[in-house]
């Protein structure tokens, strides 16, 4: 949960230039959100493979023995970095466009998408099924706010 706080701190820093902006000059203000979606990868893929390659020994030497069968669940949730990182961002892009109303179908996507995974993967797969009904839900989600900012971008790149 700590590491899914920080793309959002970028996507705070940077959601008033990209606002102003996406408004004023959308040329520019895609180049800027290339670059911010650029530099939240930078971040999210290194540390999504540092925690699924060390998973083990992340989590042995941070919470001890007891905590061994969580390893395969906090690497599937390290997985989720890649797709949680530039999804902060995303979201401030589809606000800047003014398309806050849209959010509440993709809330409520997410909500029923994750009971509906939850409900489907945790009695055969356990706490990992949940891990993964979390990363389903995310690439469901993002995948359709990415689709989303494609076409509020469509007048641009034309």
């Amino acid at each position: 949960q700590v590491l899914y706080m920080l793309p959002t701190f970028l996507a705070v820093a940077a959601f008033p230039a990209l606002a102003r902006t996406l408004k004023i000059d959308p040329h520019t203000g895609r180049r800027l959100l290339r670059g911010a979606v650029k530099i939240s990868l930078m971040g999210a893929i290194p540390l999504s493979f540092i925690g699924i390659l060390f998973g083990d020994s992340i989590m042995l030497t941070l919470f001890g023995g007891a905590y061994a069968p969580a390893i395969l669940t906090f690497k599937i949730l390290m997985a989720s970095l890649v797709i949680v990182f530039p999804s902060s961002i995303i979201g401030n892009a589809i606000f800047a466009y003014d398309a806050e109303r849209f959010f509440v179908g993709i809330v409520g996507l997410a909500i029923f998408g994750n009971i509906f995974w939850n409900a489907l993967l945790i009695p055969t797969l356990g706490i990992e099924g949940a891990a993964y009904a979390t990363l389903l839900t995310q690439l469901m989600t993002n995948g359709i706010m990415w689709f989303k900012l494609k076409k509020l971008f469509a007048p641009v790149i034309s």
